[in-house]
């Protein structure tokens, strides 16, 4: 790794408010910008001068779970360079962030393969209220990146058939094959961000292009994991069966009123105007539960593929799911 800029004293230098001087408008002002690379004995070093600043009044609590997953990355060597920040306010320095990295830095027992690098900004804030306005800079809620961000991360980096589907709906086809081996399986699959490594499945890439067809703005109604799961499941046994099945779940009403995409389609457009209604937090207690979506999603599989008609579908919790017909 070249270093931007040869290491400097391992000390954080301290500002002094006759260096900053107070901005005329009252706003924030960046003092000075330096990029570090160190070695993890001096980085430790610098961490701990980092660490030992007074916190500012604005900087989030201190999580245990943040810190075990730094700490994994630093041993793995997959931690990018570290972004902190210092703040003159009040007439002395405080941290404005990197409180976890710095007590991870610290806390690590193990090696890593290069140096370690730190862009560190220095900032003055005159007021509680530039304060409070530089914290929004840093941890703006709306630049962080979203689950959809993520799985599309992985989307673009596969074949480009896959790379080409609508995010969402490729997301949301993943998502139904992790739902279907974790609850209906019950087999071990990653979790968080890492469950949309399924999209270097290769076997997996015509369910999701299959998926990104047939899924419209007209269809909110399916579009929920444990209905991506059914699908899924379905698709595994007869990809020609499924197609035509869910594409007459899609469409609604058929004109039989006992068929069982019909019956299915009535469930689940019922299940979706219940969420709609309720709204906000409460959206997830009405409707169909997940177990039922899928449970109710088999039965009508099970009686297309009998060619049976159906009156209604009748998911048992405590018998559990129905085997999938072939």
């Amino acid at each position: 790794m070249a270093p931007t800029a040869s290491a400097p004293a391992v000390s954080v230098p301290e500002v002094s408010a006759m260096e900053v001087g107070a901005p005329e408008d009252g706003r924030w002002r960046r003092v000075k910008s330096e990029t570090i690379v160190l070695p993890l004995a001096e980085a430790k070093v610098f961490a701990a001068k980092h660490h030992a600043l007074p916190h500012s009044p604005t900087e989030r609590p201190l999580e245990k779970d943040r810190i075990k997953k730094i700490k994994e990355r630093l041993g793995s060597n997959e931690a990018i360079s570290f972004n902190w920040s210092v703040v003159h306010f009040a007439g002395q320095d405080h941290r404005m962030n990197g409180q976890h990295s710095s007590l991870s830095i610290l806390e690590f027992e193990g090696t890593v393969l290069d140096d370690l690098v730190f862009h560190l900004d220095r900032y003055e804030a005159p007021s509680k209220e530039a304060m409070i306005n530089l914290f929004q800079q840093h941890d703006a809620r709306w630049s962080s990146r979203s689950k959809a961000d993520i799985a599309g991360a992985y989307q673009g980096l596969t074949t480009a058939d896959v790379a080409k589907c609508d995010r969402q709906k490729a997301k949301l086809a993943v998502e139904g094959v992790v739902w279907w081996r974790k609850t209906v399986e019950k087999v071990p699959v990653p979790g968080g961000d890492e469950q949309y490594e399924l999209f270097f499945e290769k076997s997996l890439s015509p369910f999701i292009c299959w998926v990104d067809d047939l899924l419209t703005l007209k269809t909110p109604e399916m579009k929920f994991a444990a209905v991506a799961a059914a699908m899924y499941a379905t698709f595994s046994k007869s990809e020609s069966a499924a197609q035509e099945f869910w594409k007459l779940v899609a469409l609604g009403n058929n004109g039989d009123a006992a068929h069982p995409a019909t019956v299915l389609s009535g469930d689940l457009l019922a299940s979706k105007d219940a969420k709609n209604k309720s709204g906000g937090k409460n959206s997830k207690k009405e409707g169909l539960a997940p177990g039922e979506m899928y449970g109710k999603s088999v039965l009508a599989w099970n009686a297309f593929r009998k060619g049976t008609q159906v009156g209604a579908l009748r998911y048992n919790k405590e018998k559990g799911f129905a085997n999938v017909s072939e």
